[in-house]
């Protein structure tokens, strides 16, 4: 992996957030509370899919992207639209394997800048 000149190494990164059972009529979204001036430049990518393990995202096979922008743009609460919606199990209890993955801009602009981040599965019932 390369190492920027402004100080970051700019991606990619991934992880792996596995393995979700929810029980029927239980509406799903997925939500961020990013923090610091460094969350304009992180690119996140989130995907469900099959395969993959908690320890390592080998083997995993994407089947759509529920997510794709900046830290900074991912909804704050479970009412702004946003990721995940898409999940809302109507006859039997589910579970899902996602994929998150993201970058950092190569950019002078994030040279001394940081973020932090939460994110956060928010399940609401009848949604």
């Amino acid at each position: 992996m390369q190492t920027s000149p402004w100080g970051a190494e700019p991606g990619p990164y991934a992880a792996k957030f596995a393995s979700v059972s929810i029980n029927p009529h239980v509406g799903i979204r997925l939500t961020a509370n990013p923090t610091g001036d460094l969350a304009p430049y992180l690119n996140l990518t989130i995907e469900r899919g099959t395969g993959g393990s908690n320890a390592s995202c080998a083997g995993f096979t994407a089947q759509a992207t529920v997510y794709s922008g900046t830290l900074a743009s991912m909804p704050t609460t479970y009412t702004a639209a946003g990721p995940a919606t898409e999940w809302n199990p109507s006859a039997a209890t589910e579970t899902r394997t996602y994929r998150i993955s993201g970058s950092i801009a190569d950019s002078p602009a994030i040279a001394g800048k940081s973020a932090n981040a939460t994110l956060t599965w928010t399940a609401h019932a009848g949604d």
